[in-house]
């Protein structure tokens, strides 16, 4: 059990927003220790409590916004970790710190597939307050960061084994020649980073980011190309209760802060900005109805003359019944009349916005888990880029949830968004190190794509992050406030977005062949004679 517990707080303070995620170099070298020798039953079982001790500790902010589906994410998410931790003790132990790595990866790819998807609590979020650490993102995505990682503990862990099997006298020289392989592929990564940084001029990132005054008199970062000019971008933050922002008789109030907000935003920068971005469900009813709240929002864009693009819910009409979507809309001088200002949240979170799997879950639809049994989008329509929103480059929307999925955004970015909006609603979980860990997943998609990010949060944080994964201008929790800056779109394509999910699929064939050629022999029963 202290191998468990040692892990499990390991990875812990190794997550957002503790700034410490050298701590998971080693995080998982006692889980490491203690499934030596475990079969079966005792594997699994040994997977299990380790898995609901660390997405305990991990994911306790759940509670605080849904108290039934965090008990219901620790079930599900601790069988995962038993199975993994069973096939992971199939592997003869002389191999398995080899393996380890790839089957970790590979595992954390297949977790993040299907409507249950919940890749939540990886390696690669430890890095994330290392700017150095995530440049790697953009040649295989986060999934390099956590191989890399997983690396770093499979040969820690096998220096502890020298030490202890060789039974060498522990000397300077002896800590160097044992644990210089890891030291050597933490130190590569990172020096490889430093170099990517200082290339492409990431130190003046900040400087970037504020309004200086006309686009004539701007000066281009040297990673942009010639004649491309910034986004200027005003994010509110309305800070509104989840249960008032979600009580029908209170719907005034939400258009009262959002509007306020606004206009106080236009007020201090109004000719200099571009666009005006609300978060999710800020305006909580169906903005594709032409009443009400709709009506409210297109006379505010006709009044600041700059286009909003807002979170709402959508009602739909399709195969003769509405569907219900959690949408964003943009808002501009030729109004909403058309889908394609519309995008609707494709992935939802399981149980909280829709019961997944409803061929096999029809029975629980209509248990009341979370706010609605909404459906999925079928597209993903990029927001501005046409000649009704001038000044506004294609934008690749993600909600809430969303931003943990690198796929999601891929497919956005190959149809060629140029800048990235996440807009969220993280009141639900307090102040917790939900909202932390929620922001810096956002760094890891703007590394990968080496696209700027908008991240707007009702509350939670609203910041702009650069293509580096850097964040700036973060605003607090629960305050009402607004983020005034520039983005610089881009059209570069990484490698990462050229290929996908290349390295996961060849992590989990090598991890096949793993546990095909290197697996454990079956125990051998003694068999008694008599006498």
């Amino acid at each position: 059990m202290k191998y468990l517990l040692a892990s499990a707080v390991l990875l812990t303070l190794a997550q957002p927003s503790f700034p410490t995620g050298w701590l998971a170099y080693v995080a998982l070298v006692p889980y490491l220790i203690g499934i030596e020798g475990l079969r079966g039953k005792r594997a699994f079982g040994y997977g299990v409590v380790w898995g609901v001790l660390v997405n305990t500790l991990g994911l306790y902010w759940i509670a605080v916004g849904h108290t039934g589906g965090f008990f219901g994410a620790l079930f599900y998410l601790g069988l995962v970790d038993g199975f993994f931790t069973l096939l992971l003790c199939r592997v003869r132990q002389n191999a398995r710190i080899w393996f380890f790595p790839f089957i970790w990866t590979g595992f954390l790819y297949v977790k993040s597939l299907g409507e249950m998807g919940f890749p939540w609590l990886s390696l690669a979020l430890t890095q994330t307050y290392t700017p150095a650490a995530l440049q790697g993102a953009a040649l295989a995505g986060a999934w390099g960061l956590d191989l890399w990682v997983a690396a770093i503990n499979s040969m820690v862990y096998n220096g502890l084994h020298r030490l202890s099997r060789e039974n060498i006298e522990i000397r300077l020289a002896t800590f160097c020649r044992v644990f210089g392989p890891a030291a050597a592929l933490a130190l590569v990564v990172l020096a490889y980073g430093r170099i990517v940084l200082w290339a492409g001029g990431a130190d003046e990132a900040e400087s970037f980011t504020a309004l200086t005054g006309q686009a004539a008199e701007e000066k281009a970062p040297k990673w942009i190309e010639e004649g491309v000019r910034p986004l200027r971008v005003g994010l509110i933050q309305g800070s509104v209760r989840p249960d008032v922002k979600l009580a029908p008789q209170l719907l005034d109030y939400n258009l009262y802060v959002y509007g306020r907000l606004t206009r106080a935003v236009i007020a201090a920068k109004g000719e200099e900005l571009d666009l005006i971005v609300w978060p999710e469900t800020a305006i909580p009813q169906y903005l594709n109805r032409p009443w009400g709240a709709r009506q409210f929002v297109q006379e505010l864009q006709g009044e600041i003359g700059v286009p909003i693009l807002t979170g709402a819910f959508a009602s739909i009409p399709e195969e003769g019944r509405n569907r219900y979507y959690n949408a964003a809309f943009m808002f501009s001088d030729r109004h909403i009349s058309s889908g394609e200002e519309i995008y609707g949240k494709r992935l939802l979170l399981p149980f909280g916005e829709r019961v997944p799997y409803q061929q096999v879950l029809g029975f629980m639809a209509g248990w009341s888990l979370g706010w609605s049994d909404f459906s999925p989008g079928k597209g993903a329509p990029l927001m501005g880029g046409t000649g009704a929103t001038p000044g506004v480059p294609p934008i690749g929307m993600l909600i809430c949830y969303e931003s943990v999925f690198a796929r999601l955004a891929r497919r956005e970015v190959v149809d060629g968004a140029q800048v990235l909006a996440v807009i969220t609603n993280d009141a639900w979980f307090g102040r917790t190190t939900g909202p932390y860990q929620h922001t810096r997943a956002a760094a890891l998609r703007a590394v990968e794509f080496r696209r700027p990010i908008m991240r707007v949060a009702n509350s939670g944080v609203t910041a702009l992050i650069d293509r580096w994964g850097r964040i700036h201008r973060a605003t607090p929790l629960y305050t009402k406030c607004a983020v005034v800056g520039q983005v610089w779109p881009e059209r570069v394509i990484t490698p990462y977005t050229r290929m996908g999910d290349w390295l996961p699929v060849v992590a989990l064939l090598i991890a096949a062949g793993g546990l095909f050629i290197f697996r454990e022999p079956k125990e051998r029963r003694t068999v008694l004679k008599p006498e």
